[in-house]
């Protein structure tokens, strides 16, 4: 997606109506009024999807160390000026009138705007993966709201780092962002993402690991059994490689997915006591009471009623201890 698409009012154009004329006119006069580095931060601003919160605006647009002016008195500023508005979500967010940014985006030069596309990815993926750390926690509703309001500029974001073949990063955001995707029901949106993240050459193998887990908890909450297998094995695979015993539990974990969904509990409880096992010996509690929820289901599956109900008591209490409220409600 290219986020500079629209170039119609920078220049006013010989081919523009009169009440746009008139428009772009009323816009170039008020730009042309600005302090320069008032002017700065506004062409800045125009990078942003659907607007921005204070944390992002200075990660990108960098008002006081390249402009020299306080952030909140420069968008105080602008907002005097009905360039910018602000509204409230329990933490304000800053936006422009579409008309405003495409003139905004027009005004940038061009190694300006790929500067502040290079910024904007890696703020971008610096919120997700913040955020993808709180979504197991008692947080978890603010924080995928948080992303919600954001999905504009996250979608941005992705896409240059895929068109920027930064595998890596792209891998890294695709694991961050797909439990959004899931709760908030983007799933064909979110796998089509991850694929074209998977098309990539490069990236660690951490990282490719990560986004064949994204790939397969979107493909089991589309019921896609083969996408669950593929998926799932391929991250097996690579943890086992890494030799990291917790990413290997994780993935075991993960794997037993595919059997269960088949039917073949014998074998969906062999791979999640091997991860059990795993997290008990390396004292990953969080860890632990997923294992032990997955293996609450498949014991109640196989006819196993005490086994079962002794696994759920173990993994609430576990689920309590660590706040995993997610996995609590399972």
């Amino acid at each position: 997606m290219c986020i500079r698409d629209s170039r119609m009012l920078a220049g006013g154009g010989t081919d523009l109506e009169p009440r746009q004329r008139a428009m772009a006119d009323a816009i170039a006069w008020s730009y042309e009024l600005l302090p320069p580095e008032l002017a700065t931060l506004f062409r800045r601003l125009g990078i942003l999807q659907g607007g921005a919160r204070l944390e992002e605006i200075e990660a990108i647009c960098r008002p006081e160390s390249d402009l020299g002016i306080d952030t909140l008195e420069g968008l105080a500023a602008l907002i005097d000026q009905s360039l910018v508005q602000v509204h409230r979500f329990g933490e304000s967010r800053y936006t422009m009138l579409n008309v405003l940014r495409e003139f905004a985006l027009g005004q940038l030069a061009d190694d300006e705007f790929r500067e502040l596309q290079a910024r904007h990815a890696r703020a971008y993926l610096a919120l997700a993966e913040r955020a993808q750390a709180e979504l197991s926690g008692r947080d978890r509703r603010r924080w995928l709201d948080r992303l919600e309001r954001d999905i504009d500029n996250l979608r941005v974001a992705v896409d240059y780092l895929i068109d920027h073949e930064l595998a890596d990063e792209a891998m890294r955001f695709a694991y961050a962002m797909w439990r959004l995707w899931q709760t908030r029901g983007m799933l064909y949106e979110g796998r089509a993402v991850v694929e074209r993240v998977l098309l990539l050459d490069g990236g660690s193998s951490l990282s490719r690991m990560r986004a064949y887990e994204a790939l397969g908890g979107l493909a089991y909450w589309q019921d896609d059994h083969e996408g669950v297998t593929e998926a799932y094995q391929s991250a097996l695979d690579l943890a086992r490689e890494l030799g990291d015993p917790l990413e290997e539990a994780k993935a075991l974990h993960n794997a037993s997915y595919a059997p269960n969904l088949r039917g073949d509990t014998a074998r969906a409880t062999a791979l999640l006591e091997e991860a059990g096992g795993l997290y008990r010996m390396y004292g990953d509690d969080v860890g632990l009471s997923d294992v032990l929820t997955a293996l609450a289901v498949t014991r109640e599956e196989d006819g196993d009623y005490r086994a079962a109900l002794e696994a759920a008591r173990q993994g609430i209490a576990i689920a309590r201890k660590v706040g995993n409220d997610s996995r609590l409600s399972w």
